[in-house]
C-alpha cells in the first residue's frame, strides 16, 4: 500500500490539478499526511520492538561466520558477507528490516 500511496502522491503532484481554487495535490497531501503520521508512528514502535531481536540474529550470524572461519572473528572487511547472512537469517525468521539499518547494526556488531 505504501508504494501505491507514493505513486499516487507523485502523480497528483506532477499533474498539479486544481479544484475550487486550491491545488488538489495540496488537499490530498494534507489528507495523506494525516494517514501517514499514524502509520509512521506504528511502524516506528514495531521497528523499536524488533530491533533487539534483529541484533540477536546478527550476533548469531556473526558467530556462525566465526565458526566457519576456524574461530577467527569477522572484521570490518567482512561486512558484506555478514550482512547477506544476517539478512537471510532475518527473512527465514519471518522478519523484515531496511537494508541500510541492517548494515548499520552489522557494522556496530562487528566493531565490538
Amino acid at each position: 500500500m505504501g508504494t501505491m500511496m507514493t505513486v499516487t502522491k507523485q502523480w497528483i503532484m506532477a499533474d498539479g490539478m486544481w479544484a475550487d481554487g486550491k491545488c488538489v495535490s495540496d488537499i490530498v497531501k494534507a489528507e495523506l499526511a494525516k494517514k501517514d503520521s499514524g502509520e509512521v508512528g506504528a511502524a516506528h514502535v514495531a521497528h523499536a520492538e524488533g530491533e533487539e531481536e534483529i541484533r540477536k540474529i546478527v550476533r548469531g550470524a556473526i558467530a556462525h561466520l566465526q565458526k566457519d572461519a576456524g574461530g577467527v572473528k569477522p572484521g570490518p572487511k567482512d561486512i558484506d558477507t555478514a550482512t547477506v547472512v544476517a539478512k537471510q537469517w532475518i527473512h527465514s525468521n519471518g522478519l523484515r528490516t531496511e537494508d541500510h539499518r541492517l548494515r548499520e547494526i552489522v557494522k556496530a556488531e562487528l566493531a565490538k
